[in-house]
């Protein structure tokens, strides 16, 4: 239950915020480039603030907490992939991003925790 309360906080985090970025690019306020890296570190940096607040919350070790977490993102993300989309290294390399991210949220949780 908490994995999916926070993956629907998350989710609408990323719509929000990605809604705001791309009105600036549809502006021209801000070059194609930017927008795409602008895209990927919103996903990456809320994916581990939720990983990091999950696995502060949780007693399990932050890795194991945060790979869980990842997985709940990836899997839906995977299946609509192969539906909609053919897969390729690009995808796969998006998906290993998001993995290692959730994993760094969760450990640097217990990290902060421990030392407190």
């Amino acid at each position: 239950m908490k994995y999916i309360k926070l993956l629907s906080i998350n989710i609408i985090s990323i719509i929000l915020l990605l809604s705001l970025v791309t009105l600036l690019y549809y502006f021209d306020l801000i070059h194609l480039n930017i927008f795409n890296c602008i895209k990927i570190f919103i996903t990456i940096i809320s994916i581990f603030i939720c990983s990091f607040i999950i696995s502060r919350k949780n007693n399990k070790k932050g890795i194991i907490t945060g790979l869980i977490y990842s997985l709940c993102i990836i899997i839906p993300l995977f299946i609509s992939s192969l539906i909609f989309n053919k897969f390729n290294t690009k995808l796969l390399l998006y998906y290993l991003i998001i993995i290692t991210s959730s994993m760094l949220g969760g450990c640097f949780s217990k990290k902060i925790k421990r030392s407190n």
